[in-house]
């Protein structure tokens, strides 16, 4: 299940055919006749996946928020007990809630504790993209992210299984540190990112990518 709300779901698709197809987003976009195929070869991979994209639409349809978050994944989570079901919601600074909060670090605190009790209650992870605070850059250019640098509530820290912090190191390479991990240690490692086929792949050490 994956909750965007933040870019509409046709956006998220032309990102995951350029994934699939190894085309560059602009010629997704395009849909350039020498391309073609590979596109209607990815369409189809992508439609023969398990993914529910949910987004907020373009008005006409209800807006996300914890509650209906919740109750949309204690469904699915009845409706198929037998899928590995992963969750994604992008991303926590906008998920909206009924309760009402004069604090805005409580109002994070809140929509924290209710997605790990969604999860807890339908005994399937889910996964929360978060921003951080403008300290990173306040530190410097080359500034590694910390778990104090999440933006708006210590109660992201309190309430997670496990943290990811991500730092562009360059164009092309990507540094990511486990900070937080319950049943497990901390580590760092590097990955290589293609902005234009939005593809992440291993970091080899001659420093060159495998894109497959």
């Amino acid at each position: 299940l994956f909750f965007s709300l933040e870019m509409p779901a046709s956006e998220i698709q032309d990102r995951m055919i350029a994934s699939l197809s190894g085309l560059a987003m602009d010629d997704v976009i395009r849909k350039d006749a020498a391309d073609i195929n590979r596109i209607a070869d990815a369409v189809d991979e992508l439609s023969a996946m398990p993914i529910w994209l949910e987004d907020e639409g373009d008005g006409s349809t209800a807006q996300l928020s914890l509650e209906s978050i919740a109750a949309f994944v204690r469904l699915f989570a009845e409706l198929y007990p037998d899928r590995q079901t992963v969750v994604l919601v992008d991303y926590l600074q906008r998920v909206r809630t009924k309760a009402r909060y004069e604090k805005r670090y409580e109002l994070i605190g809140h929509v924290c504790k209710g997605l790990k009790d969604a999860a807890k209650q339908a005994r399937v992870p889910i996964i929360v993209g978060a921003q951080l605070g403008r300290g990173v850059e306040q530190r410097g250019k080359n500034s590694a992210p910390q778990l104090s640098d999440l933006r708006e509530s210590g109660d992201i820290e309190t309430n997670a299984d496990q943290i990811v912090l991500f730092q562009r190191e360059s164009e092309r390479e990507f540094k990511f540190a486990v900070e937080k991990y319950r049943q497990g240690q901390r580590f760092v490692a590097r990955v290589a990112f293609d902005g234009p086929r939005c593809q992440f792949a291993d970091w080899l050490e001659a420093g060159e990518t495998d894109w497959h």
